[in-house]
């Protein structure tokens, strides 16, 4: 099914690997305290903008920018300028309610330039804020993005169908006057086993091609937890688990009044009382060979055994609805609280953005394919400058299970694991050191 019956305020769709993802009306106080340790982190920092947005107790840009080490980049003029960043969309947006988000936090309103694919359709079959936190998201790190290029494929059908669809509008100059993206931030997947051969062969292709072009994509791994998929059994999800995207998982992020990180763990609620049990993607592929980038402390044979495959994800963001992310959609009663892997990814793709621009400003080539560099990195010395090493919680669906308390199952660990990838990006760190590699490093 595409959708899921959740209780009462909590209207956010499921749609597909975004299962279980929910949108938090009004403060955060409504949301039931849970058991489990962490489960409900509150927003004990410096959070500035409206006084709406500031009212729903999420986190708001300036906190983030602080936490992820990018005021830094901020400060050294690099806030997205000349870089284009294209989204998967369902639907159209409405530009006044961006217009309001940005008015909220004194900052530019995101370019915004929408493509509709051949049956797109103006909204999907159930009301989402998807496209509305893909935007926000990316200019909460990233505000002066040149271009910001929703592309509208019908995600009411079979995604499958749609992502290929997606990738040609990526891929066409015409539609984007003569000028691809430099990166995409990819909020949606399924289950690998919902693709058929040829569509993951199509799917691998467009894929290869974006990155030969300097594409970077990124894509989230969806809120099922370790090995979510389950139809027709326990599997990782596309395309986040291809070898040409990196795929982005979920924390739960605390920080302390200074906006600076006091704590970060795997985003889960797999183990709370009275929740859902959502919580970040990700496992051992099982279509793709483990690519021989793909090599890092942590990664090992207590991951997978058997066949070494491709191990999602690759790297992580905030995700936790609780305190979430400040945004605002008037289609979704207006001020809110969001998260899921949809809204670390864009977080994960605006850092991103604002590396670019740095390499770009010094003559250097585009990033194209990003996990090969991420392990790159994961190997060198720079590992703690670059990565927060999240070593905390477990995505797995039975966390209190021996499995489930172990890297194999999900669980974190030092170093990469199957929840949290190597870590979340510190910004000025991983600039740098993208900086100080050698290009194909």
């Amino acid at each position: 099914s595409r959708g899921l019956c959740l209780p009462g305020k909590l209207r956010r769709p499921v749609r597909q690997i975004s299962a279980g993802e929910r949108y938090q009306l009004g403060s955060t106080a409504s949301v039931p305290d849970p058991a489990a340790r962490r489960a409900k982190i509150t927003n004990d920092g410096t959070p500035e903008g409206c006084s709406k947005a500031v009212a729903t107790g999420a986190y708001t840009p300036n906190q983030l920018a602080t936490a992820y080490e990018v005021d830094p980049l901020h400060a050294s003029g690099l806030e997205g300028r000349g870089i284009r960043v294209a989204t998967l969309a369902g639907q159209r947006l409405q530009k006044s309610s961006i217009r309001t988000w940005a008015q909220c936090f004194g900052m530019p309103e995101p370019s915004l330039e929408l493509i509709r694919m051949p049956s797109s359709v103006p909204s999907t079959q159930n009301t989402s804020d998807e496209e509305y936190l893909d935007v926000e998201a990316l200019a909460t790190l990233a505000p002066r993005l040149q271009r910001i290029t929703p592309i509208s494929v019908p995600l009411d059908t079979n995604f499958s169908h749609s992502f290929p669809l997606f990738m040609f509008g990526v891929l066409d100059r015409s539609r984007q006057n003569g000028k691809l993206p430099h990166v995409l931030s990819i909020s949606d997947g399924v289950c690998e086993s919902r693709f058929t051969d040829d569509q993951l062969t199509l799917s691998q292709r467009l894929l290869r091609e974006a990155s030969v072009l300097g594409i970077t994509a990124l894509a989230a791994s969806g809120d099922l937890g370790f090995l979510g998929c389950q139809v027709p059994k326990e599997i990782a999800g596309y395309p986040d688990s291809s070898r040409f995207v990196a795929g982005v998982g979920g924390t739960a992020l605390s920080v302390t009044a200074d906006n600076e990180i006091a704590d970060e763990v795997v985003w889960s609620t797999f183990g709370d009382p009275g929740e859902d049990g959502v919580g970040s993607g990700g496992g051992p592929s099982g279509v793709w060979a483990r690519p021989g980038f793909q090599r890092a402390p942590g990664v090992g044979p207590d991951l997978q055994s058997g066949q070494p495959t491709r191990l999602t994800p690759d790297l992580a963001a905030n995700a936790a609805f609780a305190p979430g992310l400040a945004i605002f959609d008037a289609t979704m009663q207006g001020w809110g609280a969001d998260g899921g892997t949809s809204a670390a990814t864009p977080l994960a793709a605006a850092i991103v953005a604002l590396t670019l621009e740095q390499e770009r400003a010094a003559g250097r080539p585009q990033l194209g394919s990003l996990p090969p560099l991420l392990y790159a990195i994961g190997r060198g010395d720079d590992y703690a400058s670059v990565f927060f090493d999240v070593t905390e919680g477990t995505s797995s669906p039975k966390p209190n299970t021996p499995l489930g308390q172990s890297p194999a199952g999900g669980a974190a660990q030092p170093g990469y694991d199957l929840a949290t990838g190597l870590g979340t990006l510190r910004a000025k760190g991983f600039a740098d050191a993208v900086a100080s590699t050698p290009p194909g490093g």
